[in-house]
Formats: C-alpha cells, structure tokens, sequence
C-alpha cells in the first residue's frame, strides 16, 4: 500500500467538521497556546499547514483573517478540508492541495508562518522535508513543529509499538536529535517544550480511553491538562514542540 492510500485509510472515517475548534479544545489546546504565542497581535499572515489532514487548524486560523494552504498527502483528508472550508465559509481564505499538486500554485509563495505538526516522524527524508519547508518561509518567518518523543513513558514500556505502526511512524525524537535536525536545515531554534504527559497520551494511544477526549470540555480541560503537564517531570514527556524562526 502507498502512502496516500495508507493515510486515506486513516482518514476513512473523517466527518465535516460542523464548527471552529474553541481555544480549549482538548485535543489541540497546546498546538493553539503556541500558536498564540507566536501570532500574538498580528493577523492576516500567510500560513502554510503541510500535512493539513482535514484542516483543523487552518480552519481555526483562516477564521482569524489568515492566509491559509494547507497540503497533505491523502486525497480523502483534502477533500474534507476543502469542504469544510466551504461549509464555513472560509474557502476564500483557506484552501487544501494533495501534496505533488501544489507546486505551480506555492512556486513563488513565502510563508510569515509554516505549521508541521506530527508529520516529521512519518517522512524518510525528515532533513530534506524541513530544507524545503525552511525555503518556503519568509525572513524571520516562523515554523512550528511537533514531534513524538522517545521519552515517552508508554513508548519505553512497549505500549506505543502498534499505536505506531498503525499511524506510520518511522521513528521518534528526542531533544538533542530533533534540535540537531532543525539546526540543520538552517532554522533557528527559539523555543523547545516537553508537552503531553502519560494522562494526555495513553487517551490517544489506547482506544477505549479515546471516548473520555469528548468528554473533556470547558474548564475540565484545564484541570486535565494541569494534571497531566506535573506528571511530564516526573515520568517523561510523549511530545515535543519547537518553534523555530528563518534567520
């Protein structure tokens, strides 16, 4: 089975999306906090989502007055994304390309913001995917990245094996291997944050814990999250995020 059929087969089961995600969405309260971090005031940005899967977060973006292409590499997550974006009437600010068939529409585009989250670990050639992504920035433009940790409790214990393979993950990080790899491809490093502690990951890693996530709402995904960041100290973290800048 190819990639693209790989990922339309993990996204088979994807429904529109009805509404914007809320700041304290459970599932992308960290990826949304760095966010903010990085956009603080500004708006209208150019953002690039590569590896957009059905456009969560360009949605969520593109509803703030951002410039958003989102690409992924399965046909079926595009094609949810594009609806979606119509389905809230965003798809003038937000549009979704299969990767390998964006390359006339962003040949000349630079990005003041690049988002790839939870895609590095599914790519051989990780170091040639940031090279590229790091020429599609502009000047002092941003990138955030996400990466699963080697760290991570239930990873050392053997509990993330299938989760693994089941998703395509080609390996995992740690600190020093993903900084090496950012620095490598020419960007410069800003922030690094151990983040999702064994709470947060064994829900996402084992699914009959997975039907709790609809359940974590309004204030009790902060009580969680709290919870869950004391215990990334003590037994290890299971991501990591690095916001990096174009020199």
């Amino acid at each position: 089975m190819n990639l693209s059929s790989f990922y339309n087969q993990f996204h088979k089961g994807a429904q529109l999306q009805k509404r914007i995600i809320s700041e304290d969405n459970f599932t992308y309260i960290i990826i949304i906090k760095a966010l903010k971090k990085i956009i603080k005031k500004r708006n209208k940005l150019s953002v690039l989502d590569y590896g957009c899967g059905v456009g969560t977060l360009g949605l969520y973006l593109a509803n703030q007055g951002n410039k958003v292409i989102g690409l992924d590499i399965s046909p079926l997550a595009v094609k949810t994304a594009n609806e979606n974006s119509k389905l809230m009437s965003l798809n003038k600010l937000a549009k979704f390309y299969t990767i390998g068939s964006e390359k006339k529409i962003i040949s000349s585009k630079k990005f003041d913001l690049i988002i790839c989250t939870e895609v590095l670990e599914h790519i051989k050639e990780d170091l040639n995917l940031l090279h590229s992504l790091n020429k599609k920035l502009k000047r002092n433009g941003k990138a955030l990245i996400t990466v699963p940790s080697k760290n991570s409790p239930l990873f050392k214990l053997g509990l993330a094996r299938s989760f693994d393979k089941k998703v395509g993950h080609i390996r995992r990080y740690n600190i020093e291997t993903i900084s090496n790899l950012v620095i490598s491809s020419g960007l410069e490093i800003s922030e690094i944050n151990k983040t999702e502690g064994i709470i947060r990951n064994s829900l996402f890693l084992f699914h009959p814990l997975g039907i709790l996530i609809k359940l974590i709402k309004g204030p009790i995904t902060k009580i969680v999250s709290f919870i869950d960041d004391i215990t990334i100290p003590i037994l290890g973290e299971s991501d990591i995020l690095i916001i990096a800048r174009k020199k």
